[in-house]
């Protein structure tokens, strides 16, 4: 029995049958569309509606087989661009991390040598003030 706007219909047990088939074919061809226009989610739903009337239809079976590794690949190609970002943002973290190390290891160079020339300079000081004061206590 199916109800209308008008009423109730009867409907026999072959007309139900012929209703079904119908139905699943339009899902499987809606399935077929969705496919090809990319829509993942609602493919799957159509080919699940398919499947739960006829468990062992073919062409739901291959199409929800196909819409799966579609999904599949995209899942993998996803976490290869991830990856790639990731190593990217690291790299610019460890590019960075060694300008850091050769800059102090650059002022390290240039203390050491102000350092060593202020050592020179002090000991040639010395070095004249104690011949000038040895020459002041012995004329």
């Amino acid at each position: 029995m199916m109800e209308s706007g008008a009423g109730t219909v009867e409907l026999s047990t072959t007309e139900l049958q012929d209703l079904l088939e119908d139905r699943m074919k339009v899902y499987n061809n809606l399935a077929l569309a969705q496919l090809k226009i990319s829509a993942h989610e609602a493919a799957l739903k159509s080919v699940d509606h398919v499947l739960k009337c006829q468990p062992n239809n073919a062409k739901a079976l291959y199409r929800k087989g196909k819409e799966l590794s579609k999904l599949i690949l995209k899942s993998k190609r996803e976490a290869r661009n991830e990856r790639d970002l990731y190593q990217k943002m690291l790299g610019q973290a460890q590019k960075l991390e060694q300008k850091t190390k050769v800059a102090p290891t650059a002022q390290n160079n240039e203390s050491s040598k102000i350092m060593m020339w202020g050592y020179l300079v002090g000991t040639i000081l010395i070095g004249v003030v104690g011949v000038a004061i040895f020459r002041y206590n012995n004329p």
